[in-house]
């Protein structure tokens, strides 16, 4: 996913942090996210956090190319994250699995973030 919102945000909106980091262990445990079996991700946009399928729209919004998926929002948000669990339960098993991340350009890599004085505040 980090590559595909890498190559769509053209406006270089959104930062990323693995949750494995000490940046995102820290994120996690501010969002109440288990960092060890992690079942959502967060987008933060605005000083506000977005979790589950409400992160997807929020990018869906946000991001070029991502649009269609904007018509998910007519369906109530127990559904829209029933889904969510669905999919993210079965990712693995459906999309494959990789041994390791893809490696970021540097552009991309440029806006990981791994430490927490990075996060600011």
């Amino acid at each position: 996913m980090a590559h595909a919102i890498g190559e769509r945000d053209t406006e270089r909106r959104y930062r990323l942090v693995a949750i494995q980091s000490e940046a995102g262990r820290e994120l996690a445990r501010r969002f109440h996210i288990n960092a060890d079996e992690p079942e959502t991700y967060a987008v933060v946009l605005d000083a506000m956090a977005y979790f589950k399928s409400d992160a997807s729209l929020v990018l869906a919004r946000t991001i070029p190319g991502w649009r269609g998926a904007l018509m998910a929002r007519i369906a109530p948000r127990v559904v829209r994250n029933a889904a969510y669990d669905v999919i993210a339960r079965n990712r693995y098993r459906w999309f494959g699995r990789r041994e390791a991340c893809l490696a970021p350009d540097p552009d991309l890599r440029s806006r990981v973030i791994d430490r927490t004085r990075e996060l600011g505040a």
